[in-house]
């Protein structure tokens, strides 16, 4: 299936799509990708606000600035610390009994940063176009709660998965 049809699948089904991307041969440059694809475009999910906060700020900071900074933030250091939170999940994963390796503990979070991305662009355009509000913490809430089930559920199906291969 494409990436595209994947995160619309995770959307409606997440184990299923677990089930089918941990079976294939761990490819460590096709996870990095999904976590680039899943930031870049949480980046492009913050231009409408940074728009909006320059704009009402009279320019200063002025939006390059702001780009500039949000740019460097989310496909620079934001990387390193996914790869921090993917090993504390490997870790969680272990104490509560389900051993993932440390490929499928970053392939289920780097995968779950993808799939949300719909809920982040919505956030973007909400937090641009309609500002702070009810509508706003709804769509952020609705983000991280899928964000957070995807990444549970892409923990349970890798620990369920290494369970099985080890017996």
């Amino acid at each position: 299936m494409s990436v595209s049809r994947d995160i619309a699948a995770t959307w409606l089904g997440p184990r299923r799509v677990y089930d089918r991307l941990l079976a294939r041969p761990a490819d460590e440059g096709r996870v990095l990708a999904w976590l680039m694809g899943g930031l870049g475009l949480t980046f492009v999910a913050r231009l409408p606000e940074l728009s909006r906060q320059a704009y009402l700020s009279g320019g200063e900071p002025p939006l390059v600035g702001l780009v500039a900074g949000t740019l460097l933030g989310t496909l620079i250091f934001a990387p390193l610390l996914f790869y921090l939170l993917a090993g504390l999940g490997w870790l969680g994963a272990r104490l509560f009994g389900r051993p993932v390796s440390g490929w499928a503990a970053r392939a289920v979070l780097f995968w779950a940063v993808l799939a949300a991305a719909p809920a982040i662009l919505m956030h973007g355009l909400v937090a641009g176009f309609i500002g702070p509000g009810p509508a706003l913490s709804v769509v952020a809430a609705v983000a991280g709660a899928a964000f957070l089930l995807f990444w549970f559920v892409g923990l349970r199906v890798a620990g369920a998965d290494a369970g099985t291969q080890a017996a």
